[in-house]
């Protein structure tokens, strides 16, 4: 399989590693978080790979940190090609991987190379081995676009309101060439499950452990596309820790116009969930004391908005997102910069939801 990192920082990569995982039908996978497209997430091999620890041969292209744990990394016997164009990671003096092979290449070269020496070697038997290959992954594909389906259709039956819901109903909205700024952290999985983003260049993320990114990157994408819908989804609190409204104010002023979608669970993920997983048996979790990881009630972020000259809108209720992102976005392409809150339950609520408490 094809393992990426960071390939998609060029543009030209993204069309090679296309044209390499179709030639050989090799399902192509992200490592986590990336912070921009590497392959287009629609196509039938994109996520329908193994886990590294399961794959028995792997290209790394630009995987910063593919795994971590011994448990997750490649198993014995298995092949390893490293593509990165510091492929050992020389600045990193306490990070180390093995591979059989280190090319000290860009991913564009590597994937171009690979692909036209695979194509003079591959003979008939190769290519019907292939072909099966192919046929394989793109059930798969349809099996995982259907569960995603039922999962967003599921979730839009629920209220309280679920963020699945909320980002499926985003993917909905979005051009084939909007770009889409994801600070959305707790709920990122949601958002890339159903975005849809295909084309180099229209999906980025932070690709740092800060928060705070992006308002200021969405303005920054709209002042150079100004042609283009700039979609930014964020979390509440790293939507906080941006001081967004001197990018929403210059965004009015300067008529460079984007929409945010804030998912509003009035949590963070350090003190609820992270809580949890650190320290089950813990005091705080014992006695269900969150109160670091709860700002409830938050701010009203429409408002906000609206300061800023903008549009603002609170959504409560699951039939109530797609027409205030309709209209959020309407606004956006009229020249004024929207914002629509969705309000969810908080993550100790959602925590207790998935429990059936």
């Amino acid at each position: 399989m094809i393992y990426c990192g960071t390939a998609g920082r060029n543009a030209e990569a993204v069309g090679e590693i296309l044209r390499l995982a179709e030639l050989l039908a090799l399902p192509v996978m992200d490592s986590y978080r990336i912070d921009r497209l590497n392959f287009p997430a629609s196509h039938a091999l994109y996520g329908t790979g193994p886990e590294i620890s399961d794959a028995d041969a792997i290209l790394m292209i630009e995987a910063l940190v593919p795994y971590i744990t011994p448990s997750a990394a490649p198993r014995p016997g298995s092949k390893v090609i490293w593509v990165d164009n510091d492929p050992v990671m020389s600045n990193y003096k306490t990070m180390e991987f093995q591979a059989d092979l280190w090319l000290p290449v860009g991913a564009a070269s590597a994937a171009r190379a690979i692909h036209d020496a695979a194509t003079a070697l591959l003979s008939k038997s190769d290519m019907s081995r292939i072909a099966e290959r192919r046929e394989r992954l793109e059930v798969s594909k349809r099996e995982l676009n259907q569960e995603n389906e039922k999962e967003a259709q599921q979730a839009g039956r629920r209220n309280p309101m679920h963020p699945r819901w909320v980002a499926y109903q985003l993917g909905k909205i979005l051009e084939p060439n909007a770009i889409l700024l994801d600070d959305a952290l707790s709920n990122s999985d949601y958002v890339c499950a159903h975005h849809g983003r295909s084309q180099a260049g229209t999906y980025f993320g932070s690709g740092g452990s800060s928060g705070g990114w992006g308002a200021g990157a969405a303005l920054g994408a709209k002042f150079a596309a100004p042609d283009r819908d700039v979609v930014l989804a964020t979390g509440d609190g790293y939507f906080m820790f941006g001081t967004p409204m001197p990018a929403l104010w210059t965004s009015s002023h300067y008529k460079a116009p984007f929409l945010t979608l804030v998912f509003v669970n009035r949590s963070y993920t350090t003190g609820t969930n992270g809580l949890v997983r650190t320290y089950p048996k813990g005091v705080a979790v014992r006695n269900q004391n969150f109160e670091g990881g709860l700002f409830d009630p938050p701010p009203d972020f429409a408002k906000l908005a609206e300061s800023a000259n903008g549009y603002g809108e609170t959504v409560r209720e699951p039939e109530e997102v797609a027409p205030a992102l309709k209209r959020g976005l309407d606004y956006v392409r009229k020249g004024t910069p929207a914002l629509v809150a969705a309000y969810l339950p908080t993550l100790v609520e959602e925590m207790k939801l998935r429990q059936g408490m």
